[in-house]
């Protein structure tokens, strides 16, 4: 059972040949008939299409003195404005133009239609190609010609050199404003700025705080003196201390009408010690060294207070400072690209002092498009072969499809 259905869904291959081969003169007539009524077609029947074509040029490099104006307007690739030509709003133009309407007539033309009918090609190194398809000679001459003169008049007006002297002089005062508003904001900020006075007040702060911080060291080490003074008491006797001999102390500089600031040696007369006793030294003791530590908790509490003052100073400094580095280098970015189109302004201002610019054209139109004498020959030859081929698939199709129900393949 299962070879007699793998034998059923094969496919005769000579049961095809046979049944193409009985209807032969079938498929042998719709070819020869549907490759001679392509022919006919194609030679006689179809609307005649002339082309047209103009062409333009784009101009050489101009030089006058030592400037290139062309370094001044450098232009696309040619492929580029060749594209342009193109555009819909230039073939708009075309379709606009009065004689090219009234060339039309009644009939209405799309600029879909109009852009299938034309093609814009870049040629060599300097010249475009407008080549426009159309079923009337003398209108397919005035697509054309009008076509080349929309073009070049929207290029020259793109690109033109006096356009782009233009827009030379626009950029160059665009950047001349630029730069002076940058320079007034920084001299305003200047003249305003409490840098100046804000870095005055913390460096004062912070030679307070070092002032403060060499007193504290003193006092410091006036009690270690102290200190030291009464140990040599501590091993002493009751007796008196000085025998009118002279005494010598080293006193904080802070208390010195001297010239010295760290410290100063006051010589005392012995005599009036002369009754000292060691309760009495050490009294004395005790009175300085509590007035030393008076005089360092105060200098303690002034430096936690300077401490505080300072980071927000430096802080508000730090800002001030900011301020006027971002102007500073808003100003000087400012000034580069001013700088930088110097050369351009001064050469174009000098270039125009010689001749006219707006004399120059980029584009012209350098050839015309003339009536052509005979329409575009068809391709008869492919849109005949395509036809033949096309009918022989189609009637082949055809008696297969109908000798496989003939035969009871269409039955269930």
């Amino acid at each position: 059972m299962t070879e007699e259905m793998n034998y059923d869904d094969e496919i005769d291959l000579r049961e095809i040949v046979q049944t193409l081969w009985n209807a032969r003169v079938l498929i042998m007539g719709v070819v020869v008939g549907v490759t001679l009524t392509a022919f006919v077609v194609t030679s006689w029947l179809l609307p005649r299409k002339y082309q047209a074509s103009a062409y333009l040029l784009l101009s050489k490099p101009v030089f006058v003195g030592t400037f290139d104006l062309n370094a001044f307007n450098p232009l696309p690739a040619l492929t580029d404005l060749s594209a342009e030509a193109s555009r819909p709003d230039v073939l708009n133009q075309v379709l606009l133009d009065p004689a090219v309407a009234e060339s039309f007539g009644k009939e209405k033309i799309s600029i879909n239609e109009f852009a299938g009918s034309q093609s814009a090609t870049a040629l060599g190194v300097d010249r475009i190609s407008l080549q426009v398809t159309d079923s009337d000679p003398q209108r397919v001459t005035l697509l054309a010609n009008t076509w080349a003169e929309k073009v070049a008049q929207d290029l020259n007006k793109k690109y033109r050199f006096d356009a782009t002297v233009r827009t030379i002089h626009s950029r160059y005062e665009q950047k001349q404003q630029a730069y002076q508003q940058a320079q007034t904001a920084l001299e305003e900020a200047l003249s305003g700025s409490q840098t100046v006075a804000l870095t005055a007040q913390y460096n004062q702060k912070l030679a307070d705080l070092n002032s403060i911080l060499g007193i504290i060291s003193r006092y410091e080490a006036a009690l270690s003196e102290l200190s030291a003074f009464e140990t040599q008491l501590d091993a002493g006797a009751a007796a008196p201390l000085f025998q009118g001999e002279a005494i010598a102390l080293s006193l904080p500089g802070s208390q010195s009408p001297a010239k010295d600031p760290a410290n100063y040696l006051l010589q005392i007369n012995g005599a009036a010690y002369a009754n000292l006793t060691l309760s009495g030294a050490r009294l004395i003791v005790s009175q300085k060294r509590a007035a030393h530590e008076n005089r360092i908790a105060q200098s303690q509490r002034e430096q936690l207070l300077l401490a505080q003052e300072l980071p927000e100073l430096q802080q508000k400094v730090e800002n001030a400072r900011s301020k006027l580095t971002e102007l500073t280098t808003v100003r000087d970015l400012a000034k580069a690209e001013l700088a930088n189109l110097l050369p351009q302004e001064y050469g174009i201002r000098s270039i125009e002092q010689t001749m006219d610019l707006s004399a120059l054209d980029i584009v012209q139109v350098s050839a015309t498009a003339t009536p052509p004498g005979a329409p575009v020959p068809g391709n008869v030859l492919k849109n005949t072969a395509l036809s033949g081929m096309a009918g022989l698939m189609l009637v082949v199709m055809w008696v297969l499809l109908q000798n496989w129900w003939q035969t009871g393949g269409g039955q269930p």
